[in-house]
């Protein structure tokens, strides 16, 4: 998905890195969000087994296939968020060298 591939690419430039951790620490602030409301679903599903109420196949497949893009998004999340810090000074670094070689 979207998200997906924008965490997945590398920024170029001031105006993409910028675009890029803001869009990662507005999909890390999600994350809680995302899986509260997964859980109300796979709830939901339970107690509609409870109660003998058969949800359809292709909606359960659905669901099922939803938590695991749910968990490999925010995997992915956390491994872009753990990586930002050095990302980050990395770019810092480029850019200092690049206004270090305008100004020779």
């Amino acid at each position: 998905g979207h998200a997906t591939s924008v965490l997945s690419g590398q920024p170029e430039g001031v105006t993409e890195f910028v675009a890029f951790s803001e869009f990662l620490a507005k999909t890390t602030g999600m994350q809680s969000e995302l899986a509260e409301r997964g859980k109300t679903i796979e709830d939901m599903y339970h107690l509609m087994a409870a109660f003998g109420v058969q949800a359809r196949s292709d909606d359960v497949a659905s669901v099922k296939m939803l938590g695991s893009q749910l968990t490999a998004l925010s995997a992915l999340v956390d491994d872009v968020a753990a990586g930002q810090e050095e990302r980050t000074a990395h770019f810092a670094e480029s850019i200092e060298a690049s206004i270090g070689a305008l100004r020779t």
